[in-house]
């Protein structure tokens, strides 16, 4: 679980998120072949201008980390809503 967690600048590569991740921020990050597993997606913010390489795998999330990602062209495939 990640909570209050903030990435700020950050290149991630290779990674896979599982769990719940509650009041995160994703600021300016670059993401490359990073997958969102399995997690539970809640007030997490993605102020990044792309984020089509995000992959996500039965994972959940609130409406406003939604809009995050839609608005970040994120492929919301395998999300729902909570």
């Amino acid at each position: 679980m990640l909570k209050h967690t903030a990435f700020n600048g950050s290149h991630m590569d290779d990674m896979v998120f599982e769990g719940s991740l509650n009041d995160c921020a994703f600021e300016n990050c670059g993401f490359l072949r990073v997958t969102f597993q399995n997690a539970t997606l809640v007030n997490t913010f993605f102020k990044n201008s792309k984020l089509k390489s995000i992959k996500f795998i039965n994972c959940q999330a609130d409406r406003m980390t939604y809009e995050f990602l839609k608005s970040g062209k994120a492929d919301l495939g395998g999300i729902t809503l909570v």
